[in-house]
């Protein structure tokens, strides 16, 4: 009876600690303790109203308006405790631009402005040029094709059109002679319109204004742009007059802060935190939300260490506030050994959700090309997120901000794509994993609308969360912790091969008597590539084994071999399953089998080893922009971040040929000649 009593109280104890620090239903990376004072700390508030500063701001590259945020954001970073704070200037090929006064008026019987740059800074489109001129407005459609100019004289007018203004501007003003825009454009993202009242952000050709190029483009709400139209249809003359001064010049400079949490024991596996801070104004969620957020991490680590309640990181934490990929590639061309010292990025990018809507927080995966732990790290954080704040009861109090929404949690993971600061990080020759999550306000990006008001705190509170939690494992964790992330990556794992299975036998699945030969290599080479990719998963975890200084290291790196020994024997597992079913379908095709074995010319390919001569520089540039038109821009990047002198020409055409079926090995093998015809490449023949 006694005992019974015992473990009653054990239970009533139990759950009175998972009332207070939320549901962790299943092990987690983080002690519950560190999680409880993680969230007992941060505050979604704070990060609204730093957010709410920087919104106020226009925010353009290498503008008067970055370099105060820059100088705001500084000034906190040093009143939080963060050290070594500088704020960094590279050379840029943009012009510096900022406006000083921009009006559009319609000239009716009474002067109605219509748009002013003073209430609403979107309505300059970027890099527009000074003007003072009075013209007819007149409507060309679209404004994008040839024929919305057919039987138009726009010279020496203004156009009134729907399309983008970098888009118009060749057709309309280079080509036509229109004096400049009006653009009712609209801002959409993912098949979400925002709001008939949002103003678009728009741009015009950075590279004419850098050579003086007349030309300027004023944005308008979608509403009012119809109302114009409307009335040009019902064939009324309209005449505009422009008042617009900026400030453009070039040469110009980006600019970045940097600042460190200096770690106490591990040198040269930093931790790095990004947001891009430029944006035209508002520009709340994106990204003056994530700017705010590596505030308030930062504060919130430097007041438990101060507590006590946490000890110093062992790893030095980095913050970077950039102006979006372009100073983050320049401050690796200026110091390329930096790429050395860093263990991982995480990049925020959009912070603060939907206050009047649903939030969702998505993470993006890791290019193809690279294979390390980002994404199970992010994974298993949010798993501990997500029982903080399940969809079948009420989050945790500790998980909503007083001010924000009781939404549940959920974490998406989105394709890679070239989205933000994390495709500088992930570049081949920088090779950093990246973590990079949001929580987008699609309904708002790039319009107007984007203002502090629509910012959820209680998701900007939980993004602290998720870039804290992760930040602070990397930074401390050692060769006693591998085992636990080694469990993560392990889960990941059956998912990405489970997924890249499936790939391989639908491609099967669907052969004709035709080309299923030719399917079975295709899919042979999308399990290859997968298992392949999946090793390199493994092996990034050495760099972390290494950490603590003692015998435990081996014993770990022993306990990762025989993960590497399991997945070599799922592998073949896999392809016996994957030539079953190929044989299956012969059987079903009334075709016979054939063994797959290396044609001749991939043969060749494979004693052909590129390498990448080039160096991290300001060279690098033309590097990350050159395209083969035959492959396009997915499979040229692919192959340039595959180049790293120990993969064949041969390796490079079995990758793409896992993503593309129309690749061809003379396809690889001239893409890589093209690179050495640049000096950028050469080619080394394997005994």
């Amino acid at each position: 009876m006694r005992r019974c009593g015992r473990l009653l109280l054990l239970i009533l104890l139990m759950v009175g600690l998972l009332d207070r620090a939320g549901a962790i239903s299943r092990p987690s990376l983080l002690p519950p303790e560190l999680v409880e004072q993680l969230l007992t700390e941060a505050s979604g508030e704070q990060v609204r109203e730093a957010a709410a500063a920087l919104a106020a701001l226009p925010r353009y590259p290498a503008s008067q308006g970055f370099d105060r945020a820059a100088e705001i954001v500084a000034e906190r970073a040093r009143a939080v405790g963060l050290t070594d704070v500088r704020i960094l200037s590279f050379p840029t090929d943009v012009p510096a631009w900022d406006v000083r006064r921009g009006e559009l008026w319609l000239l009716d019987a009474e002067p109605v402005k219509i748009a002013d740059a003073s209430e609403t800074p979107l309505s300059v489109a970027q890099y527009s040029r000074d003007a003072q001129v009075e013209a007819e407005l007149i409507s060309v459609g679209v404004g994008t094709s040839e024929a919305d100019y057919r039987d138009r004289d726009v010279r020496g007018k203004i156009v009134l059109a729907s399309g983008p203004p970098h888009e118009v501007e060749p057709l309309a003003i280079a080509r036509h002679g229109a004096l400049g825009l009006v653009s009712d454009a609209r801002s959409e993202f993912f098949g979400i319109a925002p709001s008939e009242d949002a103003v678009a952000w728009g741009r015009l050709s950075p590279e004419r204004a850098r050579a003086g190029a007349a030309g300027f483009a004023f944005m308008i709400s979608p509403a009012r742009g119809r109302i114009l139209r409307d009335r040009l249809a019902r064939g009324e003359r309209l005449r505009v007059r422009v008042h617009l001064q900026v400030n453009l010049h070039w040469p110009a400079h980006v600019k970045m802060v940097v600042a460190a949490l200096p770690g106490t024991r591990i040198r040269d596996q930093d931790i790095v935190f990004t947001a891009h801070l430029d944006h035209p104004a508002p520009g709340a969620n994106d990204n003056a939300s994530g700017s705010a957020v590596l505030l308030e991490i930062a504060r919130v680590l430097q007041t438990l260490i101060r507590q006590g309640k946490m000890a110093p990181p062992l790893r030095t934490i980095r913050f970077w506030w950039v102006t979006e990929i372009e100073s983050t590639y320049r401050y690796f061309f200026a110091h390329p050994e930096e790429a050395r010292r860093l263990l991982a990025n995480i990049n925020i990018d959009q912070a603060g959700g939907d206050r009047h809507g649903r939030t969702d927080f998505i993470a993006i995966r890791q290019p193809m090309w690279m294979g390390t732990f980002a994404d199970d790290l992010i994974r298993a954080i949010a798993r501990l997120a997500s029982d903080l704040a399940p969809v079948s009861r009420a989050p945790s109090p500790l998980f909503v901000a007083p001010e924000g929404t009781r939404d549940p949690f959920t974490l998406h993971f989105w394709p890679h794509a070239p989205l933000s600061d994390h495709l500088v990080f992930e570049t081949g020759g920088i090779d950093v994993p990246s973590i990079s999550v949001a929580a987008p306000s699609l309904r708002y990006i790039h319009t107007s609308e984007d203002t502090a008001e629509h910012l959820d705190p209680t998701a900007l509170k939980r993004m602290v969360f998720l870039g804290a939690a992760c930040g602070l494992f990397l930074a401390n964790m050692t060769a006693r912790d591998l085992p636990k992330l080694l469990a993560e990556v392990r889960e990941g794992g059956a998912e990405r091969l489970g997924e890249a299975e499936a790939r391989a036998l639908r491609w099967i699945a669907e052969g004709t008597r035709e080309d299923i030969h030719t399917r079975f290599k295709r899919a042979y080479h999308i399990l290859q590539h997968a298992y392949e990719r999946e090793g390199r998963v493994l092996a990034s975890l050495a760099k972390l084994a290494v950490a603590e200084g003692t015998s435990e290291p081996v014993a770990a790196l022993k306990h990762e071999s025989s993960f590497v020994w399991h997945l070599f024997a799922l592998q073949e597992a896999a392809v016996r399953l994957l030539t079953e079913q190929y044989e299956r379908m012969c059987r079903m095709l009334d075709v016979a089998p054939k063994e797959l074995e290396p044609e001749a010319e991939e043969m060749r390919l494979y004693r052909l080893i590129p390498r990448r001569t080039l160096p991290l520089g300001p060279g690098f540039r033309a590097w990350l922009d050159f395209d083969s038109p035959r492959l396009g821009p997915k499979l040229s990047t692919l192959i340039k971040n595959l180049i790293d002198g120990e993969r064949s020409l041969a390796h490079l055409y079995w990758a793409a040929l896992a993503e593309s079926e129309g690749v061809t090995p003379a396809d690889i093998e001239a893409f890589v000649n093209e690179l050495r015809a640049k000096g950028w490449v050469t080619l080394e023949e394997r005994p």
